[in-house]
């Protein structure tokens, strides 16, 4: 199997409407040569860009607004989800984060939307702060 292929199925699993509407475009992909290297998926409309990578069996997504002036600011999964009121421990696609995801993927690209985003991103970025610190205390 590529290494490509769970990233499609993860990604199929959880966002067949963005893949299916005009709206989103994937704009780079990645995938190692070899078994032990990762694969990655970008994909971006105008609001919104979407990273999902695998690496050693685990895939992982990330969200970013294109109206945060800070292009590094990326959010997982699990903060999203936190967002949402629906704690998660990780942003590993599993079976329960890509069940939210197919449930409340809209709304998630509406939360990352200009009309929205400014909200949003101080939400995400205090939940962001406070894993670190919760992090650190470990």
């Amino acid at each position: 199997m590529s290494q490509m292929q769970p990233i499609l199925d993860s990604l199929r699993q959880c966002c067949a409407p963005l893949l299916e509407s005009s709206d989103f475009k994937v704009v780079r992909s990645e995938s190692g040569r070899s078994g032990f290297e990762g694969a990655s998926i970008l994909m971006e409309s105008n609001d919104v860009e979407i990273f999902v990578a695998s690496e050693r069996e685990q895939i992982a997504g990330w969200i970013r607004s294109k109206y945060d002036p800070n292009p590094q600011n990326w959010f997982s999964i699990d903060l999203i989800s936190n967002l949402f009121a629906r704690p998660a421990e990780t942003g590993v696609m599993d079976e329960e984060n890509l069940q939210f995801l197919r449930t409340h993927m809209g709304q998630v690209i509406d939360r990352f939307r200009q009309t929205s985003v400014r909200q949003t991103l101080e939400q995400l970025n205090a939940l962001k702060r406070a894993r670190a610190k919760r992090l650190r205390r470990q």
